[in-house]
C-alpha cells in the first residue's frame, strides 16, 4: 500500500529551483538549476573548476535513465595564484594506501 501512494504522488510531483553562489575573492562560482514535471526532471549546473575553467553539465532524468551533456570552456577565469590548491599536508600526508608488511 506504501508503495503505491508513494508512486502516486511522486507521479504528480513538481518544484523549480535555482540558485547562485559567487564569491570573487575565493573564485568560487557555483549554479544550478532543476525543475521536475511528475517522473521528468530536468536541469543544470555550472561552476569554476581549479584550472579556470567553466564547466557547464545539462542534464534529464526520467522513467527511461538519465542522459547529460558537459561543456568545459577553458580559460574563463584567471585563477589567481592565492587560490590554486596545494598539496594535502596535514595528517597521513604522503602515506601510501599500500603498506608492506
Amino acid at each position: 500500500e506504501e508503495e503505491r501512494i508513494n508512486a502516486q504522488q511522486s507521479a504528480n510531483a513538481q518544484y523549480n529551483y535555482e540558485y547562485k553562489v559567487g564569491d570573487d575573492d575565493k573564485q568560487t562560482y557555483i549554479s544550478h538549476k532543476e525543475a521536475r514535471n511528475g517522473e521528468n526532471v530536468e536541469g543544470s549546473y555550472n561552476y569554476v573548476d581549479p584550472t579556470g575553467s567553466l564547466v557547464t553539465v545539462n542534464y534529464q532524468a526520467g522513467p527511461m535513465g538519465y542522459t547529460e551533456t558537459r561543456e568545459v570552456t577553458e580559460g574563463a577565469v584567471k585563477i589567481d595564484a592565492r587560490n590554486i590548491p596545494q598539496p594535502w599536508t596535514g595528517p597521513l600526508a604522503g602515506v601510501s594506501s599500500s603498506s608492506a608488511a
